[in-house]
C-alpha cells in the first residue's frame, strides 16, 4: 500500500483534535460534578481548572494546526511537521496533568513546538518566494 502525502501530519491533527475533545468532555464532566449552571464559568475550583485547561488547549490549537499544515506543505517534510505536532500534543497532556502547579514543562513543550512550526513555515514559505 502506498503512503499518502502528509499522512503523519494528518495523524498528528487527529491526535490534537482528540485531546481537544477529551478536554471538552472533562470540562463538561467537572461542570456537572460541581453543579455549575451554564453559562457561568465560576463556582467550583475543579471545574474552573478543567475549563482553563480546555480553553488554553483550544486557543493554542488554533495556532498550531494551521502552522503545522503550512510547515508540512511548504517544507514537504511530513515527518518533521508531525513530530513537532506530536511534541505539542505531549506538551498539552503534561500541561493538563500538571495544572495548576506543575504545568510549566507542558506549556514550554507546546510553546516551543508552536514557535518552531511558525518560524519553519515562514522560512520555507519565504524560500518559495525567492
Amino acid at each position: 500500500m502506498t503512503q499518502l502525502p502528509f499522512t503523519f501530519t494528518a495523524l498528528a491533527t487527529l491526535g490534537i483534535s482528540f485531546v481537544n475533545f477529551v478536554s471538552a468532555a472533562n470540562s463538561g464532566h467537572k461542570r456537572a460534578l460541581g453543579k455549575v449552571v451554564a453559562p457561568s464559568t465560576r463556582g467550583d475550583l475543579r471545574y474552573e481548572i478543567a475549563y482553563r485547561i480546555q480553553m488554553n488547549t483550544l486557543e493554542t490549537s488554533m495556532v498550531v494546526l494551521p502552522s503545522m499544515w503550512a510547515f508540512a506543505y511548504l517544507s514537504q517534510n511530513d515527518v518533521v511537521a508531525a513530530s513537532l505536532g506530536a511534541l505539542y500534543l505531549l506538551g498539552r497532556i503534561l500541561y493538563a496533568w500538571g495544572y495548576p502547579d506543575r504545568r510549566m514543562v507542558g506549556f514550554l513543550l507546546g510553546f516551543w513546538a508552536s514557535i518552531l512550526l511558525i518560524v519553519g513555515g515562514l522560512y520555507y514559505g519565504s524560500a518559495t518566494w525567492m
